[in-house]
Protein backbone atom coordinates (compact mmCIF):
# COMPACT_ATOMS: atom_id res chain seq x y z
CA UNK A 1 0.00 0.00 0.00
CA UNK A 2 1.39 3.55 -1.08
CA UNK A 3 1.96 5.74 2.01
CA UNK A 4 0.17 8.53 0.04
CA UNK A 5 -2.67 6.78 -0.30
CA UNK A 6 -3.43 5.38 3.36
CA UNK A 7 -2.75 9.11 4.41
CA UNK A 8 -5.71 9.85 1.77
CA UNK A 9 -8.39 6.90 3.35
CA UNK A 10 -7.23 8.37 7.05
CA UNK A 11 -7.71 12.16 5.86
CA UNK A 12 -11.45 11.31 5.38
CA UNK A 13 -11.85 11.19 9.22
CA UNK A 14 -15.61 10.49 10.15
CA UNK A 15 -15.79 9.37 6.43
CA UNK A 16 -15.76 5.71 5.60
CA UNK A 17 -13.55 5.32 3.21
CA UNK A 18 -11.92 1.75 2.28
CA UNK A 19 -9.22 0.58 -0.73
CA UNK A 20 -10.37 -2.57 -2.63
CA UNK A 21 -8.49 -5.10 -4.66
CA UNK A 22 -8.96 -6.22 -7.71
CA UNK A 23 -10.78 -9.45 -6.39
CA UNK A 24 -12.65 -7.07 -3.47
CA UNK A 25 -10.04 -7.58 -1.47
CA UNK A 26 -9.64 -4.74 1.43
CA UNK A 27 -5.87 -3.46 1.37
CA UNK A 28 -6.67 -0.86 3.42
CA UNK A 29 -9.46 1.02 5.61
CA UNK A 30 -9.81 4.19 7.84
CA UNK A 31 -11.51 3.40 11.28
CA UNK A 32 -14.79 4.42 10.73
CA UNK A 33 -15.00 2.30 7.67
CA UNK A 34 -13.85 -0.91 10.13
CA UNK A 35 -16.40 0.06 12.81
CA UNK A 36 -19.09 0.45 9.89
CA UNK A 37 -18.17 -2.74 8.00
CA UNK A 38 -16.39 -4.91 9.90
CA UNK A 39 -15.95 -3.94 13.57
CA UNK A 40 -16.06 -7.42 14.49
CA UNK A 41 -12.51 -7.90 12.60
CA UNK A 42 -8.94 -6.94 13.78
CA UNK A 43 -8.53 -3.88 12.79
CA UNK A 44 -5.45 -4.63 11.04
CA UNK A 45 -6.84 -7.20 9.10
CA UNK A 46 -5.98 -5.57 5.82
CA UNK A 47 -2.39 -5.27 6.51
CA UNK A 48 -2.02 -9.17 6.84
CA UNK A 49 -2.75 -11.12 3.12
CA UNK A 50 -3.88 -14.71 4.85
CA UNK A 51 -6.59 -12.52 7.32
CA UNK A 52 -7.33 -9.53 4.58
CA UNK A 53 -11.13 -9.26 4.44
CA UNK A 54 -12.93 -9.44 1.09
CA UNK A 55 -15.72 -7.58 0.81
CA UNK A 56 -17.30 -10.96 -1.67
CA UNK A 57 -16.71 -13.06 1.41
CA UNK A 58 -18.08 -10.83 3.84
CA UNK A 59 -21.32 -10.51 2.01
CA UNK A 60 -21.77 -14.06 1.33
CA UNK A 61 -20.31 -15.65 4.25
CA UNK A 62 -20.30 -13.26 7.61
CA UNK A 63 -23.50 -13.29 9.38
CA UNK A 64 -22.25 -10.24 10.77
CA UNK A 65 -22.47 -8.29 7.36
CA UNK A 66 -25.67 -10.07 5.89
CA UNK A 67 -27.19 -8.19 9.15
CA UNK A 68 -25.61 -4.67 8.35
CA UNK A 69 -27.21 -4.61 4.87
CA UNK A 70 -31.36 -3.38 5.31
CA UNK A 71 -31.42 -4.58 1.33
CA UNK A 72 -28.90 -7.26 1.73
CA UNK A 73 -30.50 -9.04 -1.42
CA UNK A 74 -29.59 -5.73 -3.28
CA UNK A 75 -25.92 -5.82 -2.15
CA UNK A 76 -25.30 -9.64 -3.14
CA UNK A 77 -26.76 -8.86 -6.39
CA UNK A 78 -24.52 -5.79 -6.59
CA UNK A 79 -21.41 -7.90 -5.40
CA UNK A 80 -21.67 -10.32 -7.66
CA UNK A 81 -22.28 -7.81 -10.95
CA UNK A 82 -19.36 -6.36 -9.70
CA UNK A 83 -17.37 -9.99 -10.17
CA UNK A 84 -18.67 -10.30 -13.45
CA UNK A 85 -17.51 -7.31 -14.61
CA UNK A 86 -14.00 -8.12 -13.10
CA UNK A 87 -14.48 -11.56 -14.27
CA UNK A 88 -14.58 -10.35 -17.85
CA UNK A 89 -11.84 -8.38 -17.29
CA UNK A 90 -9.64 -10.84 -15.99
CA UNK A 91 -11.19 -14.26 -17.21
CA UNK A 92 -7.61 -16.10 -16.30
CA UNK A 93 -7.20 -14.57 -13.02
CA UNK A 94 -6.46 -17.58 -10.35
CA UNK A 95 -7.72 -15.33 -7.38
CA UNK A 96 -10.66 -14.70 -8.94
CA UNK A 97 -11.25 -18.34 -10.46
CA UNK A 98 -10.83 -19.26 -6.29
CA UNK A 99 -12.55 -16.95 -5.15
CA UNK A 100 -15.51 -17.63 -7.04
CA UNK A 101 -15.58 -21.27 -6.59
CA UNK A 102 -15.26 -20.86 -2.89
CA UNK A 103 -18.26 -18.17 -2.60
CA UNK A 104 -20.15 -21.49 -4.88
CA UNK A 105 -19.51 -24.09 -2.95
CA UNK A 106 -19.93 -22.45 0.37
CA UNK A 107 -22.81 -20.26 -0.68
CA UNK A 108 -26.18 -20.92 -1.97
CA UNK A 109 -27.18 -17.55 -2.42
CA UNK A 110 -24.03 -16.88 -4.42
CA UNK A 111 -24.04 -19.89 -6.65
CA UNK A 112 -27.81 -19.25 -7.92
CA UNK A 113 -26.99 -15.09 -8.47
CA UNK A 114 -23.89 -16.22 -10.70
CA UNK A 115 -25.51 -18.69 -12.78
CA UNK A 116 -28.12 -16.06 -13.27
CA UNK A 117 -25.48 -13.53 -15.31
CA UNK A 118 -27.34 -10.60 -14.26
CA UNK A 119 -24.96 -7.80 -14.66
CA UNK A 120 -27.09 -4.40 -13.97
CA UNK A 121 -25.95 -0.81 -14.72
CA UNK A 122 -23.21 0.16 -13.23
CA UNK A 123 -25.13 3.27 -10.70
CA UNK A 124 -23.89 4.28 -7.07
CA UNK A 125 -26.23 2.70 -4.90
CA UNK A 126 -27.57 3.90 -1.93
CA UNK A 127 -27.39 1.35 1.00
CA UNK A 128 -29.54 1.17 3.71
CA UNK A 129 -27.26 0.01 7.45
CA UNK A 130 -28.43 -1.41 10.28
CA UNK A 131 -25.92 -0.49 12.46
CA UNK A 132 -25.83 -1.64 16.03
CA UNK A 133 -24.41 1.37 17.57
CA UNK A 134 -25.33 3.80 14.69
CA UNK A 135 -28.33 2.65 14.04
CA UNK A 136 -30.78 2.31 10.75
CA UNK A 137 -29.19 4.67 8.21
CA UNK A 138 -28.50 5.16 4.83
CA UNK A 139 -25.34 6.07 2.80
CA UNK A 140 -24.37 6.53 -0.85
CA UNK A 141 -21.50 3.93 -2.08
CA UNK A 142 -18.62 6.06 -3.54
CA UNK A 143 -15.78 5.25 -5.38
CA UNK A 144 -12.62 6.45 -7.34
CA UNK A 145 -14.55 6.36 -11.14
CA UNK A 146 -12.36 3.32 -11.83
CA UNK A 147 -13.68 0.26 -12.83
CA UNK A 148 -14.12 -2.79 -10.72
CA UNK A 149 -11.23 -4.57 -11.21
CA UNK A 150 -8.55 -2.22 -11.52
CA UNK A 151 -6.03 -1.09 -9.56
CA UNK A 152 -6.97 -0.65 -5.75
CA UNK A 153 -9.92 1.55 -5.98
CA UNK A 154 -10.45 4.33 -2.75
CA UNK A 155 -13.62 4.62 -2.18
CA UNK A 156 -16.22 5.52 0.38
CA UNK A 157 -19.69 5.99 1.99
CA UNK A 158 -21.31 9.04 2.71
CA UNK A 159 -24.40 10.46 3.59
CA UNK A 160 -25.87 12.78 0.79
CA UNK A 161 -26.43 16.61 2.80
CA UNK A 162 -29.73 17.39 4.26
CA UNK A 163 -30.53 13.40 4.70
CA UNK A 164 -32.23 13.06 7.77
CA UNK A 165 -31.08 10.23 9.93
CA UNK A 166 -33.64 7.14 10.11
CA UNK A 167 -33.27 5.85 13.61
CA UNK A 168 -31.04 5.06 16.35
CA UNK A 169 -30.84 1.27 18.21
CA UNK A 170 -32.39 0.26 21.15
CA UNK A 171 -28.98 -0.60 23.02
CA UNK A 172 -25.62 0.80 22.63
CA UNK A 173 -24.05 -2.30 22.95
CA UNK A 174 -25.59 -5.11 21.36
CA UNK A 175 -24.35 -8.72 22.96
CA UNK A 176 -21.38 -10.19 21.09
CA UNK A 177 -20.09 -6.89 19.35
CA UNK A 178 -17.48 -4.77 19.88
Amino acid sequence: MRPGLRLMIEAFGDVPALVIGRCTDVLAWNRTAHALLAGHLPYEAPEQPWQRPNIARLVFLDPHTRELYADWRGKARDTVADLRLIAARYPDDPDLAELIGELTLNSAEFAALWAAHHVPACIPPTRAFRHPLVGVDDAEQRADGAAPGRRPAPGGLHRRPGLPRRGRPEAPHPPGHR
